[in-house]
């Protein structure tokens, strides 16, 4: 594979990784707001777990954009959208 195919193939991943964080932060909004029982906890882990596996998947040089990261080992990467403990 070509380095300018490679770049662009890790450019959508990234867009993809940053649509993941951006609607795992609004489910766990909306989730904030509505009953414990509430099906938006689960469709929320979710999403955070489908935006966990898409970053995981990125270069460890990549950066995401307005994505807040720790590195906690070489391959798992964590982002400020991470589950909340239910009350």
């Amino acid at each position: 594979m070509d380095t300018l195919n490679a770049d662009g193939i890790w450019d959508r991943l990234g867009s993809i990784a940053l649509l993941l964080h951006q609607a795992a932060t609004q489910v766990w909004s909306d989730a904030d707001r509505s009953a414990v029982d509430s099906p938006l906890h689960d469709l929320g882990l979710g999403v955070y777990l489908a935006h966990s596996q898409a970053s995981a998947l990125l270069p460890d040089d990549y950066e995401l954009p307005e994505v807040t990261r720790t590195r906690s080992s070489r391959s798992a990467r964590r982002c400020s959208c991470s589950p909340r403990p239910r009350s």
